[in-house]
């Protein structure tokens, strides 16, 4: 009698020690998928793969997914199966309604299609589960909410799933929760540095960026194509990254470019190179290069050269306009990169944390991390949102808030060079109405003011350098403000700010100022403008409000 007890608890050891060894071999294949997660952000991949794996596990040729948009049943919904559920059309046609979620969040774990108590207007849920010999589903659970669910067909040897095997799916779902969640997070990386890339491409002028010494990081379309034209065999422009310069603008093709656009990046100043000859056959080409360099906090230098095709057009002056402010698009296109560098190495070291934590089945850790990632995104997207805001190319009036427009105008501000040593201040009422404008014009207004006072800043070489912005509401007009302790305009002047080609910089070309008083024209506004030399400036504008 013992002896047979004995037997028979040896045999139930060597059973659980088989499934234990089992669910050890799923979680090391999931943290194997962690892995490529953190290099390969596809999301139809990475569901396939979760699929896959989670099906060889629990022995199941088919197997689905549906995922909640950011936990909102009301939104889309993101479907992936495997099996003869790819392309189940029945299974595509669920709708995670109400009424399911809140069933699955009184049940966490995995339910066999029996044990599901769903009625009313989600009782063809059951229908089609039923219809397609689906056996397990459970939901995917992260800090109490549901992100979606994961279901099974019949195992392939038609044995019903034993209690324990549950247990091990509702562990495996668990396991995959956080990394379906992250992908949200980093689609969105991927989608700003597409755009990162479109501002790029947008420059019509020839654009590289060379590091501090002087290696090609990036070029954009047009810089590809000069090269090209010079260099067929040139296959794709990542094939130039890392190149020296001397490479890129040989000197047989490029003669003594190298040596004079290496000489102002030495300097680390703004210039523009004129005349410049290309050896392109039996026929010169003539171009303008502009040269700027950017200096990061980390000792970093980034060296922007935009290259103008001036062969044809001579208009020296107008070439020149355009080909700055080609140029300070390019400045700002390696900040904003340089920057998204810093957060994505926050959001990656974060997703190899989470890796690990996932691993150890830490999910309290795991959630907190998660928390932090998303934190990182939204700094990203604040980032973005004055840059994306100020480039878009509608220019009719609405209904729009100045104080939004001022705010997203600051951020996009803070990258540039030139701001490093001015502190800007804002006092903004946030009491005051939306008024018919046009935010773009506005957006443009308010930059040509700023950069204007932070010009008339560094010239004072004032230590403290400090911009401060209101806004304010009356009963029929809104107020905007805009007061610097920059270096102040002399009387004889002020009556001058206004006119064609009149600046009182060295490089200036004047039409930054017409262009506001333009702007300000068209929406019907008023300007006043009080200085005191050595002390500083304040420009006053007055919008008038129309009440319904």
């Amino acid at each position: 009698m013992n002896t047979s007890i004995e037997k028979y608890n040896v045999a139930d050891i060597k059973e659980k020690n088989k499934i234990l060894d089992k669910n050890a071999l799923a979680m090391d294949a999931l943290a194997k998928l962690a892995l490529q997660f953190t290099e390969d952000t596809d999301y139809s991949k990475l569901l396939n793969s979760l699929l896959f794996t989670i099906a060889g596990q629990m022995s199941v040729n088919n197997a689905f997914v549906i995922i909640l948009h950011e936990g909102d049943y009301t939104s889309n919904q993101y479907y992936c199966g495997i099996g003869k559920y790819k392309n189940s059309k029945l299974l595509k046609s669920i709708e995670l309604d109400e009424n399911i979620i809140n069933f699955f969040k009184s049940n966490s774990r995995p339910v066999t299609v029996d044990e599901l108590e769903i009625e009313g207007k989600s009782a063809n849920f059951l229908y089609k589960l039923l219809e397609s010999e689906v056996s397990l589903i459970g939901p995917l659970v992260l800090n109490n909410e549901i992100l979606g669910i994961l279901a099974i067909g019949e195992r392939v040897n038609k044995i019903d799933f034993e209690p324990v095997e549950t247990d091990i799916l509702r562990a495996l779902v668990n396991s995959i929760t956080p990394f379906i969640s992250n992908t949200f997070l980093f689609m969105e990386i991927s989608n700003i540095n597409k755009w990162y890339l479109e501002i790029l491409n947008s420059v019509k002028h020839g654009l590289f960026i060379f590091d501090k010494n002087l290696k090609l990081k990036k070029i954009n379309d047009a810089g590809f194509q000069i090269l090209k034209a010079v260099k067929s065999k040139l296959k794709s422009k990542s094939s130039l990254h890392n190149v020296s310069m001397e490479f890129i603008f040989t000197e047989n093709t490029f003669p003594g470019w190298t040596k004079m656009i290496s000489e102002v990046c030495r300097e680390k100043t703004k210039k523009v190179l004129k005349n410049l000859k290309l050896n392109n056959g039996d026929q010169d080409m003539i171009f303008n290069i502009a040269i700027n360099s950017i200096n990061y906090h980390n000792s970093e230098t980034d060296h922007i050269i935009t290259i103008d095709d001036v062969t044809v057009l001579k208009e020296s002056e107008q070439r020149m306009f355009e080909l700055e402010k080609f140029a300070d698009k390019g400045v700002m296109a390696s900040s904003i990169a340089h920057e998204l560098n810093n957060f994505l190495g926050l959001i990656l070291g974060g997703v190899e944390l989470t890796s690990i934590h996932v691993k150890k089945g830490n999910n309290e850790k795991v959630a907190n991390n998660i928390d932090k990632l998303k934190e990182n995104i939204n700094k990203m997207q604040r980032f973005t949102a004055g840059l994306m805001d100020y480039t878009k190319q509608q220019t009719t009036k609405s209904k729009c808030s100045l104080n939004t427009i001022i705010e997203d105008v600051i951020a996009f501000l803070t990258v540039q060079k030139r701001y490093d040593n001015v502190n800007i201040l804002t006092n903004l009422d946030s009491r005051i109405e939306p008024i018919e404008i046009d935010s773009d014009q506005i957006a443009q207004l308010l930059l040509n003011f700023l950069n204007n006072a932070a010009d008339a800043i560094n010239a004072q070489q004032n230590e403290f350098g400090q911009i401060i912005i209101r806004t304010s509401q009356d009963e029929n007009s809104l107020y905007l403000s805009i007061e610097d302790n920059g270096e102040g305009i002399k009387d004889e002047l002020k009556a001058k700010l206004f006119n064609h080609h009149f600046t009182t910089k060295e490089h200036g070309h004047g039409y930054g100022l017409v262009t506001c008083y333009k702007i300000i024209k068209n929406h019907n506004a008023e300007i006043d403008v009080k200085s005191t030399l050595g002390e500083g400036t304040t420009f006053t504008l007055k919008f008038p409000v129309t009440h319904d």
